[in-house]
């Protein structure tokens, strides 16, 4: 097994890391049943300046930001949401973010060079549902499973353009179980998994584009309040999966201009069972009609494939 380099030297009180040429401390307070690290200390550790306005909390340089709210899992990392495990929680006065979601979403963000080196060459894309599953359905009953193929072949061929080696899941409209998507993604042995759908909602006002990955062990995923117990297949690669997500969730914004609904943990079958970094992207809801119009359009369907490849090609060159 090769050597995890995620894991971040943090003992149970306080230790000192090096950042620079500075060395800061992070202190550890046990807050809410949970370990959290002092929000200032996290600041001073990556050279930022933090300010806090009521509820709103802003650690930012001329080169980076980060913003949170007081009581809230919502954070913004250089203009892209993600969705924390634990809200932002305040102390007495003394504000701290959870220790995981620090280890395992915002590090790997704002210090690349703390994700694990490795080649990025295979990717396997999984076009969602397909045959008797339509996943949902569009005005005009415009399914949901067209869309992720038709998506996911120009993905293929951008990707293949950058120099990527891909296989897909399904190339047409067959049925496929979610099973068998893993067990031939887990045959192939990809550097990375990309699995593609659309959203619905009960509400046509709902909108905008959200990247899944796995919920670490002892986190909660989004929408939850139950931390995960159990380790999956795809937590060994944790700050992989967040590092990639985060770039796919920004490339796709700046190319489209789609709303932001934020890089979030769950743990969907296709992305935990897989033994390697893994997403899912939901590339916007078929129930809100401007978004059906966009997803249908072939402009814009090349627009989302692109935006993914390019963040595939930064990721590639960060990794290596």
């Amino acid at each position: 097994m090769r050597v995890r380099q995620y894991i971040l030297v943090i003992l149970v009180c306080a230790i000192a890391v090096a950042f620079g040429q500075a060395r800061r401390t992070i202190r550890v307070s046990r807050f809410n049943k949970a370990d959290y690290l002092v929000l200032e200390d996290v600041a001073a550790f990556y050279g930022l300046t933090m300010r806090r306005d009521g509820r709103e909390v802003t650690l930012s340089s001329r080169q980076a930001m980060m913003q949170f709210q007081v009581n809230s899992r919502t954070a913004t990392l250089n203009g892209v949401d993600v969705i924390l495990s634990r809200a932002i929680g305040d102390n007495k006065g003394v504000l701290l973010v959870g220790k995981s979601d620090f280890q395992t979403l915002l590090d790997p963000v704002m210090r690349p060079q703390t994700v694990p080196r490795h080649q990025v060459r295979t990717i396997v894309i999984d076009p969602g549902h397909g045959g008797k599953d339509t996943g949902c359905i569009g005005a005009g009953k415009m399914y949901e499973k067209n869309i992720n193929l038709q998506v996911a072949l120009r993905l293929a061929h951008s990707l293949q353009r950058r120099g990527f080696v891909v296989y897909m899941t399904r190339t047409k409209d067959t049925d496929i179980s979610l099973e068998q998507r893993c067990q031939f993604t887990n045959k192939v042995k990809p550097d990375f998994f990309i699995s593609l759908h659309c959203n619905s909602a009960s509400s046509p006002s709902v909108c905008g584009v959200e990247t899944y990955i796995s919920t670490p062990v002892g986190d909660i995923a989004a929408g939850s309040k139950v931390p995960a117990v159990t380790k999956c297949s795809s937590n060994f690669f944790d700050l992989e999966s967040a590092f990639a997500a985060y770039n796919v969730q920004k490339y796709i914004l700046g190319r489209t201009g789609m709303i932001d609904r934020g890089v979030k943990r769950m743990r969907y079958y296709v992305v935990r069972n897989v033994a390697c970094p893994a997403m899912l992207v939901e590339m916007g809801f078929l129930t809100n009609n401007a978004e059906l119009a966009f997803l249908k359009h072939p402009y814009r369907q090349q627009q989302i494939a692109d935006a993914i490849a390019d963040a595939f090609s930064v990721y590639r060159v960060t990794v290596k």
